[in-house]
């Protein structure tokens, strides 16, 4: 599977700087200020919370079928909140962890890939050579879309994530997979 290790470095460091591109043309405008913000803002100083997620109205599976919490929930505001460690976010720790997780991706789609073409023989697998480039996009563009794609439709489906989110993610999604999945057939071993 050595082989595989230029597509895998390029697929990450290609999807890396097309996150850039990608997320500012996309979701620039999904996020919004609130209503009376520091308002909103000082309310959640006065009970200081550790990073951590919370829900507003706090729900346990069960207490969806009380009354006043029926109420609540219908009264509103619904909200899932996140909230960070005070200060500035380290832009520096948050693009190695992207990196890594592209690298991740790209290994785990290799390996995928890798074995599902893979033969084997006397209990050894061994490379796959000249799969034909559209073999190859196919398989790649399923696993990577699936891999960046996933999550969102179950933050859209638990969480209250908008679906307009959802699918502006599934189009960034489906940017990433095509160009993981050119770059591997392209440097596809022959």
């Amino acid at each position: 599977m050595q082989e595989l290790w230029p597509p895998i470095i390029a697929a990450a460091c290609t999807v890396f700087v097309l996150t850039v591109l990608v997320r500012r043309t996309l979701h620039g405008r999904e996020w919004r200020q609130l209503p009376q913000h520091e308002a909103v803002k000082q309310a959640l100083r006065i009970v200081p919370s550790t990073p951590g997620l919370y829900m507003l109205p706090f729900t346990v599976g069960q207490d969806l079928g009380r009354a006043d919490m029926r109420i609540a929930l219908e009264q509103g505001p619904v909200a899932y909140i996140t909230i960070a460690k005070n200060g500035v976010p380290s832009l520096s720790g948050r693009l190695v962890a992207s990196f890594i997780f592209y690298l991740v991706v790209s290994t785990v789609v290799a390996y995928a890939t890798w074995h599902g073409f893979s033969t084997q023989n006397a209990g050894v697998r061994h490379m796959p050579l000249g799969i034909p480039f559209a073999h190859v996009v196919r398989v790649v563009f399923a696993i990577t879309g699936l891999a960046y794609a996933g999550a969102a439709f179950h933050e859209s489906v638990w969480f209250g994530r908008p679906w307009t989110s959802f699918l502006l993610t599934l189009v960034e999604s489906a940017v990433y997979a095509i160009t993981t999945a050119v770059i591997f057939a392209w440097l596809w071993p022959v």
